[in-house]
């Protein structure tokens, strides 16, 4: 069913995009930005006012992925899966999923499987970050399902000798990432909390475009449309807000410690 806009919402969309455009140079003409107004609207209703921007951004950067992806008969289609599958590829090196219950199912047949996943998700896809970030968790979550359900036909299966067996990570050495992931993302969400509260709103973005997106920066520079000695100006101040923040070197004093016990 189709989302009926109320036309408040659809002015204060437009408003936002035009904002947006006008802040980073995009030269959008009259029928795109309409596009942009038909797509976003009823996501920039349901987000926080000061998400928004943010949401836009996210969106012109990332929906001709999103697009090409979603698309098997889109021009770029191809050249773009096949881009995304090296992400992919390293998503799982990142996140430690380097080992296989089954022989027959590599990394490489994971990141394909997680891939597809990824594809069958992207309808679910709100823009609230960059793509690559929210498919970050798409594609983990994927792989350790995949591999349950190879670890379960394998256990269903005939027997193999010991030595015949890829061993997967201790119990204990599992638990300790997954404790490592979720203190990275609550650092990560007070650091967004941090630099969205500062009075320039291309502080935060360029963070996450740096930082996240690992993006150098010259290439945020000509998403930004700033030159690249303006953007490492504000990467520095954005640093220098966050080593001043008290909840930040709170972190990094235990992290030290923690490093020094070690």
């Amino acid at each position: 069913m189709a989302f009926a806009s109320e036309p408040s919402d659809m002015a204060a969309c437009r408003q936002t995009i035009r904002m947006s455009a006008q802040q980073y140079g995009w030269q959008l003409d009259a029928l795109t930005c309409e596009r942009y107004v038909r797509v976003l609207t009823p996501l920039l209703a349901a987000a926080l006012p000061e998400r928004r921007p943010l949401i836009v951004l996210h969106y012109h950067l990332d929906h001709r992925t999103v697009a090409a992806l979603s698309d098997a008969n889109h021009p770029a289609h191809h050249d773009t899966w096949l881009q995304w599958s090296q992400r992919a590829l390293g998503v799982l090196r990142s996140a430690g999923v380097a080992w296989s219950y089954d022989r027959l199912l590599t990394i490489d047949d994971l990141a394909q499987l997680a891939l597809g996943d990824l594809v069958q998700a992207l309808p679910s896809y709100r823009y609230q970050s960059r793509l690559l970030s929210w498919a970050y968790s798409v594609i983990v979550r994927s792989a350790h399902r995949h591999l349950r359900a190879a670890h379960a036909q394998r256990r269903c299966g005939p027997s193999l000798p010991l030595d015949e067996l890829t061993v997967p990570p201790s119990v204990v050495t599992r638990q300790a990432h997954h404790e490592e992931v979720a203190h990275a993302r609550l650092l990560a969400t007070h650091v967004e909390r941090v630099l969205a509260a500062q009075s320039d709103p291309r502080l935060l973005t360029i963070f996450q475009l740096w930082a996240v997106e690992e993006y150098t920066s010259a290439e945020i520079g000509a998403l930004v449309n700033l030159h690249e000695s303006r953007v490492r100006a504000l990467l520095t101040l954005a640093r220098r807000v966050l080593r001043t923040d008290p909840t930040i070197k709170q972190w990094r004093a235990s992290a030290d410690d923690c490093h020094v016990a070690s």
